[in-house]
């Protein structure tokens, strides 16, 4: 018999899966998967500054079909391929920022198909990838990875229709994922507008606790609050942006709030003006910062935004911190007109998405793109 464990494409793997008889004491339960990678979460991912270094000269795609690429550095491509609405198209693989392998793969999907919610999309189906040290970890923990990845994805309403794995150093899941939307109607992360009124929907400083938990300094309940969050779907603010008008909408992954920030405020050619004591943090982030837990992702992800665009005031290094912390499956950064965003936070909030906030503003037009932080008025 043909071990599905080991197919390249695992369609009859969901099968398998269903199928598979729990065992009295499962073996994942002494499975701590973040001991196994260097870097958790999305602060695995290359810098934006290296990334640009790495695009440079290559050739951009002439199809006319495709209406954004990957040069335009969206949260996702776009293509135009007949019918009355587009195809959006997106990947995402990270490491654990948690030990449960089945909330590990929980976490993967709902990170991989925000993508999708961010651009203004319906996600319809998706593909698997695994990598995994098959002969150090227990092949009932990547079971486990792939259960929660799934069951995620139902959750959301989208077929997992095959994948790819291979044996790998560290563990590692992700799902590139297919969406639609109406015609020419995708979100991008360009198109801010001054007077904007700029909102988050999810905490921040799940980088922080991840690297709080490698160095036993996060509290269970930090961890807790963070790993639910991570696993929530970005479904509801993705569908109720477009109906409150958004201008321009991101994820929050791994190259930070200030990260992603910045790409919209450059390509929309505005000033963002951030209240800091505004923004949503999961408990212990404040303190883990100031205690030193940030990983050398932050470093990379302050590099990576111009100098010139930045205006950070009186901030701390580990105020700071929490600005550039790389953040694994955050919440929805949209920009939305001062007269629909009251009605966006609401909504949300009613709900369930209670951490959603206001948390500035886009005061005027800049060539350059700036982001101006201040204090709590």
């Amino acid at each position: 018999m043909k071990d599905p464990l080991l197919c390249s494409h695992f369609d009859t793997y969901v099968s398998f899966v269903n199928q598979a008889k729990p065992t009295p004491k499962s073996p994942t339960q002494s499975v701590r998967l973040t001991e196994h990678v260097k870097n958790p979460g999305c602060s695995c991912k290359i810098s934006k500054g290296i990334l640009r270094q790495a695009f440079q000269g290559l050739p951009e795609s002439e199809d006319p079909r495709v209406l954004v690429g990957a040069s335009h550095g969206d949260d996702a491509g776009v293509m135009d391929l007949g019918g009355p609405g587009n195809t959006i198209l997106t990947i995402d693989v990270f490491t654990p920022a948690v030990d449960d392998p089945y909330l590990f793969g929980q976490i993967a999907a709902a990170n991989s198909i925000s993508d999708i919610y961010a651009m203004g999309g319906t996600a319809q189906a998706a593909l698997c990838f695994i990598g995994f040290p098959i002969d150090v970890l227990p092949v009932e923990a990547m079971r486990e990875i792939l259960r929660g990845g799934i069951d995620k994805m139902k959750e959301a309403g989208v077929p997992v229709i095959g994948g790819h794995s291979i044996n790998d150093t560290e563990p590692k899941c992700g799902f590139a994922v297919l969406g639609t939307c109406p015609k020419d109607l995708f979100v991008r992360n360009a198109g801010a507008l001054p007077g904007d009124v700029i909102v988050l929907t999810k905490p921040l400083g799940s980088g922080i606790i991840a690297r709080g938990r490698q160095i036993g300094k996060a509290s269970d309940e930090a961890i807790a609050t963070v790993a639910r969050s991570m696993a929530e779907l970005n479904r509801i603010a993705g569908e109720g942006m477009i109906r409150h008008g958004v201008h321009a909408a991101t994820d929050v992954t791994g190259f930070s709030l200030m990260g992603h920030m910045a790409e919209i405020v450059r390509n929309s050619q505005v000033e963002a003006e951030i209240v800091f004591d505004d923004l949503p943090l999961f408990p212990d982030t404040r303190e883990l910062a100031f205690a030193g837990a940030l990983s050398g992702a932050v470093k990379r992800n302050r590099d990576s935004v111009d100098e010139g665009m930045l205006a950070l005031g009186d901030l701390n290094v580990a105020e700071q911190g929490i600005l550039f912390s790389p953040e694994t499956s955050g919440g929805i950064l949209a920009f939305l007109p001062p007269d629909r965003a009251a009605g966006f936070v609401g909504e949300l909030q009613e709900r369930g998405v209670v951490a959603t906030r206001i948390i500035g503003r886009v005061t005027q037009s800049a060539a350059a793109g700036k982001i101006r932080i201040i204090r709590g008025k």
